[in-house]
């Protein structure tokens, strides 16, 4: 997996705002980046599993996450 450098990273603001569970649901295989190398404050779009394993992994923007702390889907 490609490691970047980034000041504040998605996997720190998961970590600091007790979201674990938005990182077992990432998606490390279709991403191809560790969330620790995704800055929390991104624009691009990650995959993420299906919280209840009933669909494929879908792409989200992170901002949208981050934002409303939640992902927008299967619950």
């Amino acid at each position: 997996m490609k490691e970047r450098k980034v000041k504040y990273s998605f996997a720190e603001w998961c970590r600091d705002n007790n979201r674990k569970d938005y990182l077992d649901l990432w998606d490390y295989e279709l991403n191809g980046v560790n969330p620790d190398g995704v800055a929390f404050k991104s624009g691009k779009k990650y995959y993420f599993k299906c919280p209840k394993g009933v669909h494929k992994s879908e792409p989200r923007q992170l901002l949208s996450i981050t934002r409303r702390n939640l992902i927008p889907y299967c619950f």
